[in-house]
């Protein structure tokens, strides 16, 4: 009778130790209320850990000096006995033909049949038949997590191409980028541009590992400009294709923006947007939207009443009217609320700026608040959302500056600026009037002339 007793103590005392084994080391997610995993709390978390507590920044060419001490360490290995040295043969297997969630694309100036798509997990693909076919165009080694495309639009110069690496927020799997690339024969083929690349995405040293959006000056006949919108929170600039970059707006550095973008127009007027929100819940020292006619010179142009709390906001030119321009922003609690498909708030608004005279402020530029007018069509996927900013860009019609498309879960389009709702259309995304839990896309539209709209 003891022993058994004995023996059921002691199988009680293994199975309670087990258990605490197992739940102490259970990972440690940052989730909120919902159970949804935070993923700007978790790159707060990453840059606190990185950053030199006496300046608050990550200090420049860390992870290199890092490798140094490191090599300077006692080491303990296992060799055979006769072998002298310890080598390791790795040979990569793949896989390298994965697509990835399409989040850049462009269509070449010269020739609307080569089209470039860019994946925060699968790098660049070209088409030259439409979007018919597609082929990889990075390497197996090269870091596939492309954020944004540009090309150069001036004559003789059309073979140049850009794209930025490195998607900062929102991806459930967050993969770090590693620079800038550059391609000078049509995007068919990459190379870093050394000024933004650290050789270790692994961590987060460098300003350049999350690029929100590029920009070339089309006006610019003796200089290669480039204008580019990192994360941490600033806009560069280069003017010899790359080479070597100068903050023009912005700083990097945890009290500046997390979220940016950059926007020229087809003469060369700049305007940029930066977030109110800044890492570690502090507001950004640099925010808000700004114009510039030479890209060094920035005017702030930020309406009186645009919502205090301001996350990610990007920007859409008129190209047919380039004094029209539109700007979408993630504002928690401001705006238009939507509600998504499991029913949590997400507000946004939408402003429209004309400018008019002299640097655009005051009297000079003409503000009009939009948000009242995003989409709310019914159903559960009906309203107008942005995940947070996780999806979230407008655009505007070559042609026509009153048409207008806004992209969050899905896409709209408005025949009057979204000025109203009664011109408005869900063309993309979601199936209208679909419901959980076997929900539909949109029905699948194919390219049939040069007036279709991509949607991704």
């Amino acid at each position: 009778m003891k022993q058994r007793s004995f023996l059921l103590l002691l199988s009680c005392l293994t199975l309670a130790a087990s258990a605490a084994i197992f739940f102490t080391n259970q990972p440690n997610t940052t989730a909120n209320s919902d159970g949804y995993e935070e993923t700007g709390a978790r790159a707060q978390w990453e840059l606190l850990r990185l950053r030199d507590p006496a300046t608050g920044k990550i200090p420049a060419d860390i992870r290199r000096l890092e490798r140094e001490f490191a090599s300077t360490l006692p080491q303990k290995t296992h060799i055979k006995k006769g072998e002298s040295t310890l080598t390791s043969d790795w040979t990569q297997r793949g896989p390298w033909n994965v697509g990835g969630r399409t989040r850049a694309l462009a269509i070449d100036i010269a020739n609307e049949q080569i089209i470039l798509a860019g994946g925060v997990s699968g790098g660049i693909w070209r088409s030259t038949d439409g979007g018919a076919h597609w082929i990889q165009t990075f390497t197996s080694t090269q870091m596939k997590s492309v954020t944004c495309i540009s090309q150069d639009t001036r004559i003789g110069k059309r073979n140049i191409w850009y794209c930025g690496t490195g998607e900062i927020w929102g991806n459930s799997s967050r993969l770090n980028g590693d620079g800038i690339l550059k391609s000078i024969d049509g995007g068919q083929s990459w190379q870093p541009l050394k000024s933004t690349v650290s050789g270790t995405p692994q961590t987060w040293d460098n300003a350049y590992e999350f690029i929100w959006n590029i920009v070339t000056n089309p006006t610019n006949t003796t200089q290669d400009e480039i204008y580019a919108a990192p994360a941490l929170g600033s806009i560069v600039r280069s003017t010899d294709g790359g080479a070597t970059w100068k903050n023009v707006l912005g700083n990097f550095g945890n009290e500046y923006s997390y979220f940016g973008d950059v926007a020229i127009s087809p003469k060369g007027v700049l305007y940029a947007a930066l977030s109110k929100t800044a890492p570690f819940g502090v507001t950004s020292r640099v925010k808000g939207m700004y114009r510039s006619t030479d890209g060094v010179n920035w005017t702030d142009i930020t309406p009186k009443d645009f919502p205090d709390t301001c996350n990610r906001i990007t920007i859409g030119i008129s190209p047919s009217d380039e004094n029209q321009v539109y700007f979408i922003a993630n504002t928690p609690g401001s705006g238009f609320k939507g509600l998504g498909f499991e029913g949590r708030e997400d507000w946004n608004s939408l402003w429209k700026y004309t400018y008019i005279a002299l640097d655009g402020t005051g009297v000079g530029g003409k503000w009009e608040n939009r948000s009242q007018f995003l989409p709310n069509f019914s159903g559960e996927f009906g309203d107008f959302s942005s995940q947070g900013s996780y999806d979230l860009f407008v655009r505007v019609k070559p042609d026509d500056p009153n048409v207008v498309f806004l992209g969050g879960t899905n896409l709209y389009r408005s025949t009057d600026g979204f000025s109203s709702r009664n011109n408005s259309t869900w063309i993309g995304g979601y199936k209208p009037n679909t419901t959980r839990p076997d929900y539909e896309l949109y029905p699948n539209q194919h390219l049939t002339n040069t007036n279709s709209f991509f949607s991704f």
